[in-house]
């Protein structure tokens, strides 16, 4: 079963996947994302801020499952329900409100 997490990479960037619920992040030597996504803050029309979610490699053949070995992950983060309803509308059939 998958589970949606944040992770902040080394490089900076925070970046949102699917994840196997079961993996042990504390010895595990790699990480498996499916649909990851780049977390970007970017100016909307009323002059705040907003988030764009931008694939992680726009380079990719499919978009699907990319391996990242566990010394790029600075640290996971707990998910904001609102982006991971996002995140979820936007990377599946499934909409949620």
């Amino acid at each position: 079963m998958e589970e949606v997490r944040v992770f902040k990479l080394i490089s900076g960037e925070e970046v949102i996947a699917r994840v196997d619920a079961d993996i042990d992040m504390a010895t595990a030597t790699h990480l498996v994302l499916n649909k990851p996504r780049v977390i970007t803050i970017i100016p909307n029309k009323d002059g705040g801020i907003g988030v764009a979610l931008i694939p992680l490699s726009v380079n990719a053949i499919d978009d699907g499952y990319v391996i990242i070995a566990q010394g790029f992950i600075g640290y996971p983060e707990k998910v904001n329900p609102n982006l991971e309803k996002r995140y979820l509308s936007e990377t599946s059939s499934i909409q949620l409100v």
